[in-house]
């Protein structure tokens, strides 16, 4: 279940027992300020919490020849490890490469080789060897801090609220009960049956937000199928019979 952001600022001052407000983006009155304020920061804590499959994206990056540098995507909160690969020779990109192993490959006396090598610096990630051609594709996936599905475009997702009829994509409850959390911690108020609330619902929609795989004792099975760790890297073409 899902709400907009002032249907949840509602139901959260309900059960705190909170005068309700009726507007938020463009309110002045103290709870509504404050609702709205500890929403957004409710909303980009879900975000670095967990690897939520909603928020799960695939970038392409296509190479122009000679350039280093590709900018992450304007929606970018985080990598998801060791996904980077090079498409154009279906092998993965090695990295990221740490600031000192940099150094070493740009300034000592050493081949980088022909498998590619990445690093995230700033807002953008950096390959080496450089794209030597126009066209090659490298493919990640990485976490969108787009928790937020704009009321006024429902093509974009945005990192904070700006309407009070912005849908929020985390769950409703799970939501309302993070907001009563951090509006009882910025009044100074116990917490305790707050967390043990928003920790049971946080469990419980973590566990269904990936599904989880089958466990045994037995031998792992093992798929017959070609790939990476059963044929060593190469060309295997034999050509024409």
């Amino acid at each position: 279940m899902q709400g907009t952001a002032l249907q949840i600022a509602k139901q959260t001052a309900m059960e705190l027992g909170l005068p309700v407000p009726t507007e938020l983006v463009t309110s002045l009155e103290a709870t509504s300020v404050q609702l709205l304020a500890l929403l957004n920061a409710v909303g980009n804590e879900l975000v670095m919490l967990y690897e939520w499959e909603f928020l799960l994206k695939t970038e392409t990056i296509l190479t122009v020849a000679n350039q280093q540098s590709y900018p992450k995507p304007s929606d970018f909160s985080r990598m998801v490890n060791q996904t980077i690969w090079d498409g154009s020779n279906r092998r993965p990109a090695y990295g990221p490469v740490s600031p000192q192993g940099w150094q070493t490959l740009n300034n000592a006396l050493i081949s980088v080789g022909p498998f590619s090598r990445y690093r995230v610096a700033g807002s953008k990630f950096d390959f080496l060897p450089i794209p030597g051609s126009d066209g090659l594709n490298f493919n990640y996936q990485y976490i969108s801090d787009g928790w937020v599905n704009s009321y006024l475009d429902p093509n974009e997702f945005l990192p904070l609220v700006s309407n009070d009829s912005d849908l929020i994509l985390f769950d409703f409850w799970l939501t309302v009960k993070f907001l009563k959390l951090k509006m009882w911690q910025a009044k100074g108020l116990d917490t305790a049956a707050l967390v043990n609330d928003f920790t049971r619902a946080l469990e419980q929609f973590t566990g269904a937000d990936h599904g989880a795989p089958i466990l045994g004792l037995a031998n792992t099975y093992q798929t017959p199928w070609l790939n990476t760790t059963n044929v060593p890297d190469g060309n295997w073409n034999t050509g024409t019979p």
